[in-house]
């Protein structure tokens, strides 16, 4: 007969795996953010051999561009190929709080309603499916949370420290569960294993840092402080108003307010009944991760996400505490709690229409603006920029995303869009510009009329009204012909 952990496991594969399928299909499904064309655009020039900082600029920690670059090389180059490694990636994260509940509660009940937390929750299916930081950060630090408490592998502590070390590599706001992790691993000199593998995690980075320091810290820390006018931590009026819309206090963030709601106040209750130590562990994760989130300038609630995994795991740790209770007042609230647990299940459902594109009687979408940004208008755009170019031609697109699938080159220093929307070029020198491989918007319409490009894709993030008009002029003018309209695109090729 098997034994009770080796049934743990089994049952964890077989979430995890179930997960897999489940999330693979939301990725398929969910529709692109605009920042997984940059995340994605550098996976690609990863792959076909350019150094990160180096050859062009990538606002993040390098693990992530590498890992999806490395995954494509041996898959394809191709939005469902990112997708489906995000969706496995969030899939594993869902096994690993199956496991872990399980082993802190032994109650297969609230592993299944951990799954079901975790799978609804609209920073899940919003946000841990695309192409983008979170899924791999966030599968990381939960791995080096469940690590530090397996004490039956001799090399657990340093396998901890070294997940931890690359969930930083994937995005550096990890590191400000530093300070908590060192908390778990005091006793008994615990923590110098741990040290030991996050100097190894860390190490990775030395060859990108060794090769251009200066970039490196400016794609990590600079360009960040010099994003916005508000530095790299201001605009707290912006920072209040996200708060407030997430909480529910002015208005509501869909249903992901009544989620965040939910699971805060089960951790708050949870952190009063003075919890076990691995508790303890998640809810100063929790508040490391949730007081980081807030400092970027300007802040989102989609960083939040990072938090998910150990909110879920304190709801059902708050629920398995009053069930083993003896009072009637706290086995009541374990009950509430449970209620309030599947209307978070229920209400996810409204959270993920909206990111999926489907209408509801909450919100609608018009067709034309719903087929632009799913996967498969995308790609339309992308087939419409391979017949009408040649292998290598150097294109200038609004959005990087659309030359992803396509043989195509993009305008060096416009492999990231923001820098050019933000205005964050003008606020350069044309010497940083010209190191940090960055080209500001007057630049980029100079590099057109100069013939560096062979065709101009004039789309996402385009201007509108008076400013649309004159970039249509000014392509006219110097050279490019109206080739085609593809949803909202227009494709402009110059005379050869």
């Amino acid at each position: 007969m098997s034994s009770p952990k080796a049934l743990w496991r089994t049952e964890s594969f077989l979430a995890g795996f179930l997960q897999c399928v489940l999330f693979s299909v939301i990725a398929a499904h969910r529709l692109v953010d605009r920042d997984e064309g940059f995340y994605l655009m550098a996976a690609k020039l990863v792959a076909q051999g350019q150094t990160l900082y180096h050859d062009f600029a990538f606002s993040q920690m390098p693990l992530t561009a590498y890992l999806y670059g490395y995954w494509m090389a041996f898959t394809s180059v191709s939005w469902e190929s990112g997708r489906l490694l995000s969706g496995l990636l969030t899939g594993i994260l869902g096994g690993l709080i199956y496991g872990q509940v399980g082993r802190l509660t032994g109650k297969r009940s609230l592993a299944i309603l951990a799954v079901l937390l975790f799978s609804s929750c609209s920073f899940t299916v919003g946000w841990m499916v695309l192409i983008k930081t979170y899924a791999v950060s966030n599968l990381l630090l939960f791995g080096a949370y469940c690590l530090l408490w397996k004490d039956s592998w001799k090399y657990h502590r340093l396998a901890s420290g070294f997940l931890f070390a690359l969930s930083i590599d994937a995005r550096l706001l990890m590191a400000a569960v530093l300070p908590v992790f060192l908390y778990a691993t005091r006793r008994e000199k615990q923590w110098v294993g741990w040290l030991l593998g996050c100097g190894l995690g860390l190490s990775l980075n030395l060859v990108l840092l060794l090769k251009n320091p200066q970039n490196f810290w400016f794609n990590n820390l600079g360009f960040h402080a010099m994003r916005t006018t508000g530095g790299l931590v201001g605009g707290f009026d912006q920072k209040l108003s996200v708060l407030s819309k997430m909480l529910a206090i002015q208005g509501a963030d869909g249903s992901m307010s009544i989620q965040l709601l939910v699971m805060g106040l089960c951790t708050i209750l949870l952190a009063a009944c003075s919890p076990s130590r691995e508790y303890r562990v998640a809810i100063f994760s929790i508040l490391a991760l949730a007081g980081v989130s807030v400092l970027p300038t300007p802040t989102f609630s989609q960083y939040f996400s990072t938090l998910i995994p150990f909110l879920v795991l304190c709801t059902v740790g708050l629920i398995d505490r009053c069930q083993k209770s003896a009072d009637v007042v706290s086995q009541a609230l374990g009950r509430v709690m449970i209620g309030a647990g599947l209307v978070c299940v229920l209400v996810g459902g409204i959270d993920l229409a909206h990111y999926c594109g489907i209408s509801t009687p909450w919100q609608t979408y018009g067709a034309e603006l719903n087929q632009a940004w799913k996967i498969s208008g995308v790609q339309e755009v992308s087939r419409s920029i391979n017949r009408h170019s040649q292998p290598g031609d150097v294109v200038y697109a609004s959005w990087p995303g659309y030359l992803i699938e396509t043989y195509t080159v993009p305008l060096p220093g416009t492999e990231m869009d923001y820098p050019r929307f933000l205005g964050l070029g003008l606020r350069m020198s044309a010497e940083q510009r010209t190191r940090y491989h960055i080209l500001s918007k007057p630049e980029t319409l100079q590099q057109i009329r100069e013939g560096k490009t062979t065709m101009v894709v004039n789309g996402i993030g385009r201007g509108e009204g008076d400013e649309t008009m004159a970039m249509h002029q000014m392509l006219l003018n110097t050279g490019y012909q109206f080739a085609e309209s593809v949803g909202q695109c227009g494709i402009y090729v110059r005379s050869r």
